[in-house]
Formats: C-alpha cells, structure tokens, sequence
C-alpha cells in the first residue's frame, strides 16, 4: 500500500508543485492528498480555524474538517505523514501550522510532521513554538526559498523535500504514543473537580478505565471531538460522550465485572 501524505499548504501553486514532482521519485511510492475540491476545502477549513476571529463554533466545525482528512475512510487508518506550510492565514494575528499539528497530535500522536515554510528556522516566533512541542512527537523543519519557483523548485522538492519525508517515515524505533493520553488526562482532571456527583465520577472513571486499558481500541474520531469539546469545568458528560460511556464502556466495565465474578465461582 502507497503511503500516504497530506499537504497543508497555503498556496495552491506550491501545493501543486509538491503534488507533481513528490510522486514521480521511484524509492517510495507516496500517494498525495488532497487533490482538487478536497484540497479547497481542506486550506478554506485551516484559514477559519487558524484565525481567532471567527466564532468558536465555526472554527470548531472546520477543525473537524481537518481531522476528518487526516483520517483515511478508504484506508481505516490517519494518514502517514503530513507537510505542513507555517503560515497559514493572512493576519499576523492568526494561529500557525504548528498550532494547528498540536490540535492534530491531540488525536493522532504518531503521525510525523514535516513543517515547511519560508520562516527561518531561527525566527523567534517560531522557535518559541517549536520549543513547545515534545520531543517525541516526530517532526522536522525544512525552509523553502523566498521568490517565485526558487521557493519550491524540482530538484529541492526531489532531493531534500522527499529525503526528509523519507526520514520521518523511517523512524519507527521511537515507541508509539497512546492515542489516549492527553484524553485520559482530561477526563482526570474533570473527574477530580470537588463539585463532581457521585453518579457523575463513576462515569468519568469508567471513562479513564477504559482508555488506560492498552487491550481497548482508540476512541472513534466522533467521541475524540466530543471530549475535545468538552467544557473542563462542567462535570456532567456532553450528551455524545455519555451515550458513548453508557452504550460502549460500561458495558465492558460490567463484563470484565461478570468475568471475574465467574472465574471467582
């Protein structure tokens, strides 16, 4: 199976170059994505959420069109890497590509991220961001030209573009993060509050039961989202994440409970 790479650029021009040169090298076959009208949607979907103007509901919309195109419907799994451009809105006020792979690595830990970007690498802006990021998230910076074909030209795109992408895909002697980890953090920390009910933090806990548990699947996109959207300050599960709870993970907690009453007998 072709890997898959998802471009987050902000020029189509250049999204276009990337998307013609990268899949020509013969080592790898890298199938890129989007094309088209995904691409239109994908960019129009990052330009709303980089920028803090627009109403929280809008941008929360477009932030699960981003994930809905990290995730591969056809493939079942995220993509395998994403390129992703640094600057991604027109106002200086917006969020970057890095702000935006923080939201990503929220719900796919393990997907490497190549930034590149016209940004110098030692930029204090966004040395300050980088800095932020952990070190076991898998990610590069590569630093593209300033004037017209100079910024993405073929050979830079064949040689140190694919080099680097190959490099990323490659390192899988770092061990894999929990896709539930930064959940299973939130829902402890709501699960804590003082004003929590009784009835409430058995529902948390079965919540935090069921992810620490390596044998249990990675939460569905839809129920990541609604944790996303969970206000941390509110005790009582969204009503997407109590159906999820009441439908999915007490039923477990009762089985394994049913199980081990049995092999107690």
């Amino acid at each position: 199976m072709n890997e898959r790479i998802l471009i987050i650029e902000n020029q189509i021009l250049q999204f276009e170059q990337l998307a013609e040169v990268l899949p020509i090298v013969e080592d790898r076959h890298l199938d890129i994505y989007p094309s088209g009208e995904e691409y239109r949607e994908l960019i129009g979907a990052v330009k709303v959420f980089v920028y803090d103007r627009y109403p929280k509901a809008y941008r929360d919309r477009c932030r699960n069109v981003i994930l809905e195109h990290v995730f591969c419907d056809d493939r079942n799994r995220p993509v395998d890497l994403i390129i992703m451009d640094y600057k991604l809105g027109g106002s200086v006020k917006c969020k970057t590509g890095v702000d935006v792979a923080l939201m990503i690595w929220m719900i796919y830990p393990n997907i490497p991220i190549l930034f590149l970007s016209r940004v110098d690498f030692a930029d204090k802006g966004r040395f300050h961001q980088i800095e932020s990021i952990d070190s076991q998230y898998r990610q590069s910076w590569l630093m593209k030209g300033f004037m017209g074909e100079k910024e993405l030209d073929k050979s830079f795109i064949q040689n140190t573009v694919y080099n680097k992408i190959i490099e990323l895909l490659d390192q899988c002697t770092m061990p894999a993060i929990s896709e539930n980890d930064w959940f299973i953090k939130k829902v402890r920390k709501i699960k804590d509050l003082p004003i929590v009910t009784s009835e409430d933090y058995q529902k948390w806990k079965a919540l935090e039961s069921y992810m620490s548990n390596p044998m249990n699947p990675p939460l569905p996109l839809t129920m990541k989202i609604a944790l996303l959207d969970q206000d941390e300050n509110t005790v009582t599960p969204d009503p997407e994440v109590e159906d999820f709870i009441n439908t999915i993970v007490l039923r477990l907690v009762d089985d394994e409970e049913e199980y081990h009453e049995e092999e107690y007998h």
